[in-house]
């Protein structure tokens, strides 16, 4: 995919995930693509059933995450978007985009998960990253300078790729999302999925 990248492109978005919900496969894959948005998610979406249904959506995996996006289908503002964001609980790092609107980026997270952006004005390129040390690891690796922002939690930031040439051109919006209520997981938690544990 990356070898692919050229000049033309807009917005890249990947993800490694540990899997959490649904198994390991290439349809559990991130990015995820629904009738309108291509996302990436880092975290739980809980009440994702209840959503699915008021929505009259059907995810087409187990995997939490494509119901975020199964759910934002429909929606073409950004009040829209922040209404039915602002129904979901869990942890959420988020980066997406509206296949209508190739040009514009949105990034979102709450309290539960940090998310980190450095704005590259020598390629004019805009990386983000959930963990902050990937992110540095990676900019110190390739010779990049530029530095690393966390972006603050409940906040709905957007960005037109077309005009963008650094953080200060992202408008923001208020944005809640609940954040998990683990009592009601049974006593499981996030510590419970961990890498080699069966």
């Amino acid at each position: 995919m990356i070898r692919k990248i050229t000049s033309e492109t807009l917005i890249c978005l990947g993800h490694t995930r540990l899997a959490t919900v649904g198994s390991v496969h290439n349809d559990h894959c991130h990015p995820f693509v629904s009738d309108d948005y291509v996302g990436v998610h880092n975290g739980h979406f809980l009440n994702r059933e209840n959503l699915l249904k008021k929505y009259q959506r059907t995810a087409q995996t187990p995997v939490d995450s494509e119901a975020i996006f199964r759910v934002l289908d429909g929606e073409k503002s950004v009040s829209g978007l922040i209404s039915k964001l602002q129904e979901m609980s869990g942890d959420f790092a988020l980066g997406f985009a509206n296949v209508a609107d190739p040009f514009r980026l949105y990034l979102l997270r709450n309290e539960e998960r940090p998310l980190h952006i450095a704005y590259v004005k020598r390629l004019e390129v805009l990386f983000w990253s959930s963990e902050r040390r990937h992110l540095e690891f990676t900019l110190v690796r390739n010779d990049l300078n530029a530095r690393v922002y966390e972006l603050q939690p409940d906040q709905l930031y957007s960005a037109d790729v077309r005009q963008f040439n650094g953080k200060s051109n992202m408008a923001k919006h208020v944005c809640k999302v609940e954040p998990p209520q683990w009592e009601r997981w049974s006593g499981t938690t996030e510590e419970d999925f961990q890498p080699g544990e069966h």
